[in-house]
């Protein structure tokens, strides 16, 4: 890799480490939130669905395994974990989100650090969970997360993790080219498809990889009109379609999110 991509992956980093310094209050409301009511927002229906598809996972392994949260932010997902039996450790590069992680949740331990350099031995955890994470990434960065979150789990270890959707229904690739052509600085987003990262995962030595596109992107658009407009339409989706998950084309690449579940 030339240094002028060395330095645009650092670059891209260093500014999703800012944003979520400058996002942490909207974060932990948003998980708040999700706690009392599920479509109180559509980040709150989106976490929901991905938390229902992590929970398959979770079942996936034993009671006190050990589980990797790569940018665990606020720690609300860690906390989720480990009440499911857990032992979980967090990996998190902003100030701001891992201060309000020890506040919250002393007991939980969250360490200062970057997915594409993980600080951990080799082969030491049984599952390595990365929500909404890489999608502010340099595709550098992301190539080296998925060879090290491969290097620490244990033979026969699981990977979830969850991208963004080049062809969302939500239409939020137009809106990002959008925002970058009238503001430069607006925060990167990698977008991708589900073939794609099947391929990179596999090719960095997974041998068995899933994926599973969840949502309804138009729902976000419902929640622009308003909270209360937004979760009546979404309850209304939701009655239609309960599962809103889908593994074949197009549907899959049409969905809000894209979930990858890989195997070492």
């Amino acid at each position: 890799m030339s240094k002028d991509k060395e330095n645009e992956a650092e670059i891209i980093r260093e500014k999703a480490v800012r944003l979520h310094d400058r996002e942490e209050k909207r974060f932990r409301q948003w998980y708040e939130l999700l706690g009392v009511d599920q479509y109180s927002s559509e980040f709150a229906y989106g976490r929901k669905l991905i938390i229902r598809e992590l929970e398959g996972v979770v079942k996936s392994v034993a009671s006190g395994s050990t589980v990797l949260d790569i940018g665990s932010g606020t720690g609300h997902l860690m906390s989720w974990l480990a009440e499911k039996g857990l032992k979980v450790i967090g990996l998190e590069p902003s100030t701001a989100m891992r201060t309000t992680c020890k506040k919250l949740f002393p007991h939980l331990e969250v360490i200062e650090g970057y997915a594409s350099n993980l600080p951990f031995r080799d082969g030491i955890f049984d599952a390595v969970v990365c929500v909404e994470v890489l999608r502010y990434l340099h595709p550098h960065d992301i190539l080296n997360t998925y060879k090290e979150i491969f290097r620490v789990l244990k033979e026969g270890g699981i990977a979830f993790i969850t991208m963004v959707n080049r062809w969302a229904m939500d239409g939020y690739l137009l809106y990002y080219c959008w925002k970058r052509f009238i503001d430069p600085e607006y925060h990167y987003t990698y977008f991708t498809t589900a073939g794609k990262e099947i391929e990179t995962l596999k090719k960095c030595g997974f041998k068995k990889v899933q994926a599973a596109g969840v949502m309804y992107a138009f729902i976000r658009i419902f929640y622009k009109a308003g909270r209360r407009t937004g979760a009546f339409l979404t309850r209304l989706i939701e009655f239609i379609n309960r599962e809103q998950r889908w593994e074949k084309e197009p549907w899959r690449s049409l969905a809000g999110s894209l979930i990858l579940i890989a195997q070492k």
